[in-house]
């Protein structure tokens, strides 16, 4: 099954996440920081991160900005989940190459299922 990294600040959220993910069969991991999800991503074969924006440290931007200069091979999909709705930071995270873009407060749990099962079907 594939593994999907939660990278996510908020426990609560992350355990909801988690939780979620493992009733449908994927194997997770979490990261609270930045730089713990770019070890993870760097240390195990990842097919799917779960990326906020706002996080400790390294924002979810700058991730995906280290993600581009230090590739891992092979590189897992990328879908930030994010309750910033500002376009600007929505077009500077699609330049650095994200598969996918949720806000948060706008997706029911049974959505995050679809999206990230899509998201790995390629489609």
């Amino acid at each position: 099954m594939p593994r999907i990294l939660i990278a996510e600040d908020d426990d609560r959220l992350s355990r909801m996440y988690k939780a979620l993910l493992e009733r449908e069969g994927f194997d997770t991991e979490t990261a609270d920081t930045g730089s713990l999800a770019l070890f993870r991503i760097d240390q195990n074969h990842i097919d799917l991160v779960l990326l906020d924006m706002m996080m400790l440290g390294q924002s979810g931007l700058d991730v995906l900005k280290e993600l581009n200069q230090h590739p891992v091979s092979p590189r897992p999909k990328i879908v930030v989940m994010s309750n910033i709705d500002n376009p600007s930071i929505i077009d500077q995270a699609r330049a650095e190459g994200i598969d996918g873009y949720m806000i948060k407060s706008n997706v029911e749990p049974e959505q995050i299922i679809a999206f990230v099962k899509q998201i790995l079907a390629g489609k």
